[in-house]
């Protein structure tokens, strides 16, 4: 059936916005920027690792053409479901995002079993968790 995921859709008040978030302040890659139809921009960016998964900043009041589902979509923007990244230096992430000026859910880096994470708000409001994996055990 399904054999991988392609695009995840984020809904955004300000495309511009969510761009400048998602490139200058995480790091990620514009992937797309073109027109998908008559007044209808398609713009993705992409984690410098992945690829091969698109991130959609997607203005729902310019895609919806019927005001009602706009509205209904646009209510939900920043309570969005949480996205989790992975990073390699979570330490450098924070800083960097303190520099940004996000908001952090969790101010400092947490040390978990698993690794360690923080959680912060994208530029829309919505929850990501940052997370650094514990590296495996080498087998001997």
């Amino acid at each position: 059936m399904i054999s991988a995921v392609s695009h995840i859709t984020r809904y955004v008040q300000d495309a511009e916005e969510a761009l400048k978030f998602y490139t200058e302040v995480l790091g990620f890659n514009k992937q797309f920027d073109g027109e998908a139809g008559p007044g209808l921009r398609w713009l993705t960016v992409t984690a410098p690792d992945q690829p091969g998964v698109e991130i959609v900043l997607f203005e729902p009041r310019v895609w919806f053409r019927d005001p009602d589902k706009a509205a209904e979509a646009e209510s939900i923007i920043d309570r969005q479901p949480q996205l989790v990244f992975i990073t390699k230096d979570i330490d450098a992430a924070l800083l960097r995002l303190k520099e940004a000026g996000v908001k952090l859910d969790t101010p400092e880096v947490r040390d978990l079993p698993w690794g360690r994470d923080l959680e912060f708000r994208d530029i829309t409001g919505s929850s990501i968790n940052m997370v650094q994996l514990k590296p495996e055990p080498v087998l001997q």
